[in-house]
């Protein structure tokens, strides 16, 4: 009888986690002899696994690290300030320097809205930046020094604090859930085998049965993927159609700064990257030529080739990653454990900015 297959990959954590559990429980109810030495690795990966994503969702000093990130955030924007106020100097020398200031930390978008790891890392470089030789004498020429050492201080206080965060959630027990799911998914497909071989070369009514119970099972789930599949689409057409009328609020002043014809641009629907960083596809009417623009300070921007490129590069490794499977015979778990945007739970820890 023929066994069927699901891409386990495709489940969300807690899905992943109930599936294994009616395999499992399957697996024990059919009392077969030669399955019984794969029950124990099987029920210890489900443990294993079901402990991970049970554990507590915050780690002690989730409010100390909002609290230092709040205050770095404000150190930033004292500093943004200061800088803007320069701007408006009567020396026109003073409002020069001040620019050449700001063109550094253009460099550095969306800072005090990244997520904490990002932002710890655009703040070291922007840092670095500013402490180099011309840039130093600019910024004390602006007397911004102290608003740099506080954002400086800010960022330190707030890795402090993360690493000691981390040094006790791993003293706690902290699992790497997909490394988890692969262990599982190893256990599951060795069963899997076992039944295939059962039916082979010592068929019962007993393996019959399992074989119907465990496809099913997998009928189920991918009834549930099918289903999610088709709302996820629909999802997409519905915030496409929102892209598009947030950017054609913005067209006749691309236009005009770009000398294009009004009423000549138009969304492709494409986008690449995320969150701030997205990049829109804009096509041109009369013209084979698209146009890639992005939002800078709730205007739209052309964005250079370089732009494009290093999103296009992220989001083709992203989608390669998610596409690397194991194969199997019996199951095809797939290596990305708790991918495809579906909502997977990843590591059983959250934080407030993401």
């Amino acid at each position: 009888m023929k066994i069927k297959t699901i891409t386990k990959g495709h489940l969300q954590n807690m899905e992943h986690l109930e599936f294994t559990n009616h395999v499992l429980n399957m697996a024990k109810t059919a009392n077969l002899e030669k399955m019984k030495p794969l029950i124990a690795p099987l029920e210890a990966a489900y443990k294993a696994e079901n402990e991970a994503l049970n554990q507590p969702r915050t780690l002690d000093g989730t409010a100390d690290l909002v609290e230092l990130d709040e205050e770095r955030d404000r150190a930033f924007r004292m500093f943004q300030t200061m800088l803007d106020a320069r701007k408006y100097e009567k020396s026109k020398d003073l409002v020069k320097t001040a620019r050449a200031v700001q063109s550094i930390v253009d460099r550095y978008p969306n800072l005090a809205e990244a997520n904490y790891d990002k932002e710890s890392a655009m703040i070291d470089n922007l840092i670095d930046d500013l402490n180099e030789a011309e840039a130093k004498a600019w910024v004390t020429e602006l007397a911004l020094a102290e608003a740099i050492k506080r954002l400086d201080e800010g960022n330190k206080a707030f890795r402090a604090r993360t690493q000691q965060r981390l040094a006790k959630g791993e003293a706690s027990g902290m699992a790497d859930v997909k490394q988890l799911r692969l262990i599982t998914d190893a256990a599951l497909n060795a069963v899997l085998r076992r039944m295939d071989s059962l039916d082979d070369l010592f068929p019962s009514a007993e393996v019959t049965a399992l074989i119907k119970a465990y496809n099913a099972l997998v009928d189920g789930k991918q009834f549930l993927l099918a289903k999610r599949k088709t709302t996820n689409a629909a999802a997409n057409v519905r915030k496409k159609e929102e892209w598009g009328k947030m950017l054609a609020e913005h067209y006749a002043l691309f236009e005009v700064e770009h000398k294009l014809p009004q009423g000549s641009l138009s969304f492709t629907g494409n986008t690449v990257g995320s969150k701030e960083q997205r990049l829109y596809e804009l096509a041109v009417a009369g013209s084979e030529k698209t146009i890639w623009v992005r939002f800078k300070r709730k205007k739209l921007v052309e964005a250079t080739a370089d732009e494009v490129a290093k999103a296009k590069q992220a989001q083709n490794k992203r989608q390669g990653t998610k596409g690397k499977k194991s194969g199997s015979k019996n199951g095809g778990a797939q290596a990305g454990a708790g991918g495809s945007g579906n909502g997977g739970q990843g590591n059983a820890t959250v934080t407030p900015k993401e």
